[in-house]
């Protein structure tokens, strides 16, 4: 069976915890991602996701859409939706990654990669090397393609 390192996404880019989510937006699509490894001080403290970025979204900017067309466009405090959109692109990737991301060694099987998927059930898994260091991405497509054609 294949290792990870053999399917993985290499040269996956990073961001800070410090980036904006606009900035990180921008790097995903760029490079055709849906989630970033964030990194701070050479360490992995989090990965910021498209699914991280909407349900963020949905629950704090645009759940108060409906709010505003009751109220002639203003929603809670004054805050209209075109501001809380501004608010939402400035917001630091600290403030909605996931923290403690799966992480899985390169040197790992494809069924090991395909098991932890599932146990957590996450869509992607960030790579390290032996030092613990980020080298890529391997996500669930990758993981059933290799099973599929081999």
């Amino acid at each position: 069976m294949k290792t990870v390192k053999e399917v993985m996404r290499v040269n996956v880019p990073s961001v800070s915890p410090d980036d904006t989510l606009q900035k990180a937006s921008q790097v995903m699509k760029e490079h055709l991602l849906a989630g970033l490894p964030v990194i701070e001080d050479g360490r992995i403290v989090g990965i910021l996701t498209d699914g991280d970025m909407l349900n963020y979204f949905y629950l704090n900017v645009s759940s108060f859409s409906y709010e505003e067309k009751m109220d002639g466009g203003q929603g809670p405090e004054g805050h209209s939706f075109k501001k809380r959109v501004d608010e939402f692109k400035a917001m630091r990737v600290r403030e909605v990654m996931t923290p403690h991301p799966r992480t899985i060694n390169e040197n790992a099987g494809i069924d090991e990669a395909a098991s932890v998927i599932k146990r957590f059930k996450v869509k992607r898994l960030i790579v390290v090397n032996d030092k613990g260091e980020h080298v890529g991405l391997v996500e669930r497509l990758n993981v059933v393609n290799s099973i599929l054609m081999s």
